[in-house]
């Protein structure tokens, strides 16, 4: 009878615990993945100030690398200076900071591929952009 016992409390007792883990976890849901590389087109007509339009022109391809982890991102942009910036994800809206910089944009999950509209504010500087997500480069290393 003891070993019964003792067996309902090591074996039972955590199975129930696992079970009611599942059950509050049932209805969360993870955040949409906007990880990757984004090409972003600056609105020329905004760019007024030469020293504005120096953050974007003077760069081959302007992108946006966007690192997630959950919520939570970071955010490459390759301009005339590196800049990066950390920021939150809510639904499909980002805000991302710096020192210096703001960036919000909301993502547009309804086209393909994906594409975000946004303000870059770097003062005096405000410039609007779009960009498009990049598919995800298929490398062979290892026969993948």
């Amino acid at each position: 009878m003891k070993a019964i016992l003792h067996y309902l409390a090591l074996v039972g007792l955590p199975i129930l615990g696992i079970l009611g883990l599942l059950q509050l976890g049932s209805s969360l849901q993870a955040p949409a993945s906007i990880g990757g590389i984004w090409l972003l087109q600056p609105a020329d007509a905004e760019v007024q100030n030469a020293d504005c339009a120096k953050l974007f022109t003077e760069t081959a391809v302007p992108t946006l690398l966007i690192s997630q982890s959950g919520i939570f991102l970071q955010l490459t942009m390759n301009t005339t200076e590196k800049l990066t910036l950390t920021g939150r994800l809510t639904g499909l809206e980002v805000v991302a900071e710096a020192d210096t910089a703001v960036f919000q944009a909301t993502i547009n999950r309804e086209s393909e591929p994906d594409s975000l509209t946004g303000k870059l504010l770097i003062p005096p500087c405000t410039l609007s952009l779009t960009g498009l997500r990049q598919p995800e480069l298929q490398t062979a290393i290892g026969g993948h």
